[in-house]
């Protein structure tokens, strides 16, 4: 019997090997009657004490050639079909006829064999499969049914709880093994029903073993995997074994007759129908034969939906369905014909079929921007891989109210060769716009594939254009292109069509990858096609600057907006900024011999006589290229709902901004099948006028979040980059005194910083920080939901807080954190007790986000400060270094002060810079910092800049011995004074020392210096 293990599953000879015939070598039955095997396995690498090792005969390799290497590793029964592959192997051995076979039945012996405690339902035939099961699965979910799913999407099921499990689907059905695997599972989570996509790749293996399913489904059969059956005839007697061999003894075969297309198509239809007749199961026949049980007299369909006119069991039923096209009214009939042979209610199965969607991946509608669809094609994005299914979606379009028919498709490699320039020809032939470009090329030279295309293609009389052709064609030309880049082809064949066109995006459908080489990238045909839908054109241009543009654009816009002429590549949009010291109109020839598509300027003037690049003309391109990216912003909103954060505050935004990234980020992790950035963030210090709209205008449909950091120098700035960013979640980190001499006072800086709130909208979220005087009435006086931290007050009171903050011996901060309830203790990999607030900052973000609590603690625990932000370095002379001088403010000295203070050292060492930007309060200022290094016990102090000697006035008035304080003129002679105190012995490894100053002050070269001396 099976039994529970450690290890897994622990099963008798006896009962593994029941129902078998078998013979044994080298040893007897009985010697192995009661032996017990921990491990089935048909990889030799994996054998090790107790397993069973089964040497299948396969395409790519013989596993009789590695049985001696299963026997060292340990197998205690070997599984051949050929007696001589086992002359030098002592352990036990079992021959069998068919080794394949015998491994699916083993491997159901194996789970339990748990298909006998599930109605089984198999659909086979070349195209339709993965639309049946999901049409199917919605149904029987709709009667209340626990369902599983295995096909080609993936291989999923909803559990008795309601739960959905959902596995990547490697192949359409799985490995014997694996397969039993999942039923099992299934059959444990309380699965009634399973609908399978049955390939004949594994019908021809055994790998579905000994299953008999309730009703087997045929959809159709056409030209495809020839490369594997070589004959169309054997590739038809593999899909014939389901309904010979797989049927359960009252199990039904459910056959549909094509509406249409090749006769080959419909003579293997019918010789399947004639075939199944022979059986001695019943069969339902579907289609627009009157002989047929689901008998279809009549059918219409649009872009929007399909109406079929049936009669069942001589009863007259009209269906409507948001699928649409011929091939999807045979899998309605497919899927009716299945119900039926369940013996469902017909009328309710007719109510739940009304409202089925189908598939992902096949004819599926892409969403369009709202708002935009006057002027933008429609584009639907589906699997058809093969000539058959290619033709029979073009069909289908073709037959819909369209001005021009646009068809992006390709051939994957390392696969049949023979069906590249039929589909070529399909193309074309059906077409107006055919644009050949890469599937999955693999590990064959996507040029190679492109070629035996192009033969099917000129056959059909095309003419091949180069790209540029599109933006120079008239509607009604026919043409075909060929790009290698899928992702530049689906760009271009959206981005070139208009209102009243159909583009259809062929061969990848569901699939969310692209195989190149030997390596996997994410790759989806429908987040492309969107993001196609807003790339920069003419018509996006013009809408977003509300100005024409001058002159005719020859080339393809890139979709990359560049505003320095050094970077511009072929393509792209320059917009000629203008500054105090810098005019872009200077270097628009510059761009324009680079590639520039065309300029955004203010200045015609500037622009040389001889330029012939295409413009528009603008009153202040600074205020354009916010436009472009606010227009980008509201474009992608109208797709997706990407939650855009803005974080803006006198101190601790850019790490807030990373804390926010590094949650963010844990909750929408990457991999092969996800995007590669799923999360948009400003990068650097792009925080201004210029950066935050550079920063923004990237934002994609594969993004799941925006995090926006914004800085400010003057009133309306913030304003101003509010409205480009339009943000979801707004968070003002704190109010401090700084750039003082535009603002005057922190009551000025407070306005300034609270312009974002000010301008963030109604039913968006703000994010409070209660601890600062300035922030704290902001609870009171805006209108707009709320999330409030802090650490002073009640934590009762408050949405997210700390508690217990420590520092380790590292100098690195941890803390209790709760949010709503929850607590957590978190271990920050950074210094400071001023980084728990801005933890909880991050936390009241993702909270806001609605990220679980979960996640939040393990995207804070993730977090590394960035360069220059309380980052902790080790010299080797063994001194521990505090690096905190990308910038400086009274405040953010303060805190960086009070991180050094903490820090569990004999000695602590300051390394100063001035804080500039203060204005009036410069002295004022400085003199404090002195004071609270003598207050805060510092031990030695180094200073440089302007203010130095309020800084020591400060210090000497607190009492610090002047003999600890050291003014510089230069500041790369600092690295010497503190080699000085190593060689005195005033200073030992393990002493902490903290660099800080404003960015203009470049105390990081000091650093640097130290490093070499040190």
């Amino acid at each position: 019997m099976a039994e529970s293990s450690a290890q897994g599953v622990t099963l008798s000879f006896d009962v593994l090997f029941s129902n078998l015939d078998y013979r044994c070598v080298q040893n007897s039955v009985e010697s192995l009657t009661g032996n017990t095997f921990s491990l089935l396995t048909a990889d030799s690498r994996q054998c090790r004490e107790g397993a069973v090792f089964v040497a299948i005969v396969g395409n790519a390799g013989n596993g009789h050639e590695f049985v001696e290497k299963a026997a060292k590793n340990g197998a205690a029964l070997i599984v051949v079909q050929d007696d001589q592959a086992v002359a030098n192997v002592t352990c036990p051995v079992i021959s069998v006829k068919d080794t394949r076979h015998v491994y699916s039945v083993l491997a159901a012996n194996w789970y339990c064999n748990p298909a006998k405690s599930l109605r089984l339902i198999g659909v086979t035939g070349t195209n339709g499969k993965t639309t049946v099961t999901y049409l199917l699965e919605d149904v029987l979910r709709q009667f209340g049914k626990t369902v599983g799913v295995i096909g080609t999407v993936d291989y999923r099921w909803t559990d008795r709880h309601g739960e959905i499990h959902r596995l990547e689907a490697k192949r359409t059905t799985p490995d014997a093994l694996e397969l039993q695997s999942l039923l099992r599972q299934m059959v444990d989570d309380g699965v009634e029903y399973l609908a399978m996509e049955v390939s004949s790749h594994a019908l021809d293996q055994h790998r579905i073993g000994d299953l008999r399913f309730q009703v087997g489904a045929f959809t159709n059969l056409s030209h495809d995997h020839l490369d594997y059956h070589q004959t169309i005839e054997a590739y038809w007697q593999a899909k014939s074994k389901l309904f010979a061999e797989h049927l359960a003894d009252e199990g039904s075969a459910v056959i549909t007759l094509p509406l249409a297309g090749e006769k080959m198509t419909r003579m293997w239809a019918e010789k399947m129908l004639s075939f199944c007749r022979k059986q001695p199961n019943p069969v339902i026949a579907c289609g627009i034969d009157e002989a047929t049980e689901i008998f279809l007299q009549g059918y219409s369909f649009d872009l929007n939906r399909s109406e079929l006119e049936l009669l069942i069991n001589r009863r007259q039923i009209t269906l409507h369905s948001p699928l649409v096209g011929r091939f999807n009214i045979e899998n309605l009939l497919t899927t009716l014909g299945v119900t039926e042979a369940l013996g469902l209610p017909t009328d309710k199965v007719i109510d739940a079929l009304s409202r089925a969607a189908g598939a992902p991946g096949r004819l599926q509608r892409v969403k369009q921007p709202q708002g935009l669809e006057e002027h933008i094609p429609q584009v639907f994005v589906d699997y058809a891989h093969t000539p058959d299914a290619l033709e029979k979606v073009l069909q289908t379009l073709k037959e819909l109210p369209h001005r021009d028919l646009y068809c992006v498709f390709g051939c994957g490699g390392d696969r049949d060769i023979s069906k590249r320039p039929v589909m070529g020809k399909i193309a074309v032939d059906y077409a107006d716009i055919a644009v050949a470009t890469s599937d999955n090329p693999r590990t064959e030279d996507p040029e190679r594939i492109l070629e035996h295309v192009f033969h099917g293609m000129v056959q059909a009389g095309a003419e091949i254009h180069p790209p540029d052709w599109l933006l120079e064609r008239t509607v009604g030309t026919k043409g075909s292109i060929m790009i290698e880049g899928r992702r530049e082809a689906i760009r271009l064949a959206v981005s070139c069509a208009g209102h009243g066109d159909i583009v259809l995006i062929a061969g990848k459908g569901h699939e969310k990858y692209q195989l190149v080489g030997d390596k996997t990238f994410f790759f989806d045909d429908y987040l492309e096609a969107q993001d196609a839908m807003i790339s920069w054109n003419s018509y996006h241009l013009s809408r977003a600057l509300n100005k024409d543009v001058e002159g005719e654009v020859r080339a393809w816009l890139s979709g990359h907006i560049e505003t320095d002429s050094r970077k511009v590549a072929v393509g792209d949009v320059f917009v000629a900024l203008k500054g105090d010291n810098f005019d872009g109109h200077n270097f628009v020839a510059q761009a324009e011999a680079q590639g520039a598509a065309l300029a955004v300027i203010s200045d015609r003037d500037k622009i040389p006589v001889d330029s012939i690049i295409p413009r528009i003309v603008v009153d202040d391109t600074l205020e354009a290229l916010g436009a472009l990216a606010a227009y980008r912003r509201a474009a992608a909103r109208r797709l997706k709902a990407i939650p855009v954060v803005a974080v803006t505050g006198s101190c601790g935004k850019t790490t807030v901004k990373e804390m926010c990234a590094s949650i963010f980020e844990v909750n929408w992790p990457v991999s092969t099948y996800v995007p590669a950035e799923r999360v948009l963030k400003t990068k650097g210090n792009f925080n201004n006028l210029i950066g935050l709209p550079l920063s923004l205008l990237p934002l994609s449909v594969k993004h799941d979040a925006a995090i926006l950091e914004m800085g400010m120098n003057r009133k309306n700035e913030i304003a101003r980059l509010a409205a480009i960013a339009d943000p979801d979640i707004s968070c003002i980190t704190n109010v401090h005194a700084a750039h003082l001499e535009e603002l005057h006072d922190i009551y000025g800086v407070a306005a300034a910083k609270k312009e974002l709130f000010e301008n963030t909208g109604k039913d968006k979220l703000l994010i409070i920080n209660v601890d600062d005087d300035m922030l704290a009435p902001c609870l009171a006086e805006y209108p707009q939901r709320s999330l409030t931290f802090g650490m002073s007050v009640d934590a009762q009171k408050l949405d997210v807080s700390a508690a217990e903050i420590e520092i380790g011996i590292d100098g690195n901060v941890g803390f209790t954190l709760l949010v709503r309830g929850e607590q957590s203790r978190v271990n920050l990999q950074v210094a400071g007790r001023h980084n728990v607030v801005n933890a909880l900052a991050a936390a009241a973000i993702g909270c806001g986000a609605q990220i679980p609590f979960a996640k939040i603690v393990a995207g804070l625990e993730k977090f590394c400060p960035v360069d220059k932000r309380m980052k902790t370095e080790t010299l080797a002379s063994g001194l521990l270094i505090l690096n905190d001088c990308y910038n400086a403010n009274p405040a953010s000295m303060a805190a960086g002060i009070d991180a050094l203070a903490s820090m569990r050292s004999p000695h602590k060492v300051a390394i100063l810079g001035d804080m500039l930007e203060l204005g009036a309060t410069s002295e004022k200022a400085h003199f404090a910092i002195g004071k609270k290094l003598a207050d805060d016990g510092v031990d030695f102090v180094a200073l440089y800049g302007e203010f130095v000697k309020n800084v020591l006035q400060g210090a000497l008035q607190a009492g610090m011995n002047e003999a600890c304080i050291r003014v510089f003129r230069d500041k790369m002679e600092i690295a010497s004074w503190v080699s000085e105190l190593l060689d005195q012995g005033r200073l030992i490894k393990g002493d902490w020392l903290l660099l800080k100053g404003s960015r203009g002050m470049k105390m990081e070269t000091v650093l640097d210096a130290m490093k070499e001396s040190n």
